[in-house]
């Protein structure tokens, strides 16, 4: 090999990783995207299959609702309470099993969103930077005008 260029193969390695972990972060928030659309959100309540029974449920209105009335904890053991949104980051989203010894099942919807955008990056790349500014261009000029237009149609 040449000496010209050292570090070469351990850069580009590298680059793959943080290529791939910035993927699957877009994967995670396209997932978080479709489900801003269900009702009732799936973080702020604890009707969840993903839910267990350490669930905080965020919309409820003070501790007795939170709690059904009495709470005793042995103050050693602190707080075992967990929120409805970290729940469903890590049991809903993540699907955190309890150790390396548990693999678990794929989860399809995240999937799904890991190959839109792999798709996505693709042709983004086998475009190139003209087609992509374009795209982003008219993203741009037409994106407030949406939400105001899907208003109008509601009244």
């Amino acid at each position: 090999m040449s000496s010209l260029l050292p570090g070469t193969g351990y850069s580009t390695i590298v680059i793959q990783l943080y290529s791939r972990l910035y993927i699957i972060i877009l994967a995670w928030a396209l997932l978080y995207f479709f489900y801003c659309f269900s009702d009732p959100l799936p973080w702020a309540t604890c009707n969840n299959p993903w839910n267990t029974d350490r669930c905080v449920d965020l919309t409820a209105t003070n501790w007795t609702e939170i709690h059904g009335g009495n709470l005793t904890v042995n103050w050693t053991s602190g707080n075992l309470s967990e929120s409805s949104a970290s729940e469903f980051w890590h049991r809903g989203i993540l699907s955190m099993s309890g150790g390396i010894q548990e693999v678990g099942s794929v989860k399809w919807e995240l999937l799904l969103c890991l190959l839109a955008c792999w798709v996505a990056c693709y042709f983004c790349i086998w475009k190139g930077v003209r087609f992509t500014g374009k795209v982003s261009i008219g993203v741009r000029i037409q994106g407030p005008h949406i939400p105001l237009k899907l208003e109008k149609c509601t009244e």
